[in-house]
C-alpha cells in the first residue's frame, strides 16, 4: 500500500478549510448544535494563522486574528452565556 505523505502546510490548509466550511454549513442549516460552529471557526482560524505564518501571508494572518476574536465572542454568547443564565430546575 502506498504511503500518503502530507506536508504540514497542506494539513493546516485543509484543516482550516474543512472546519470553516462545516461550521458555516451548521449555522446556515440552523443545525441543533449550530453554536458549536464557533468552536470550529476557532480551530479553522488557528489553522489558517499557522498556515499564514508558514507561508508568510500577513494579510491572511491579520484577518484570522480578527476571526479568532469573533469566534471567541460567538463561543461566549452561544455556549457560555446561556449556561450562566439558565435557571435551576425546581427540585421534586
Amino acid at each position: 500500500m502506498k504511503q500518503m505523505n502530507i506536508s504540514p502546510t497542506d494539513f493546516l490548509e485543509w484543516t482550516g478549510c474543512v472546519t470553516g466550511v462545516v461550521g458555516s454549513v451548521m449555522l446556515a442549516m440552523r443545525h441543533a448544535k449550530a453554536a458549536w460552529a464557533f468552536v470550529l471557526y476557532l480551530v479553522s482560524s488557528c489553522a489558517w494563522i499557522a498556515f499564514g505564518i508558514m507561508t508568510e501571508a500577513p494579510g491572511l494572518i491579520t484577518m484570522q486574528v480578527v476571526f479568532v476574536g469573533t469566534a471567541l465572542v460567538g463561543i461566549y454568547n452561544w455556549l457560555i452565556l446561556p449556561r450562566r443564565t439558565e435557571k435551576p430546575s425546581p427540585s421534586r
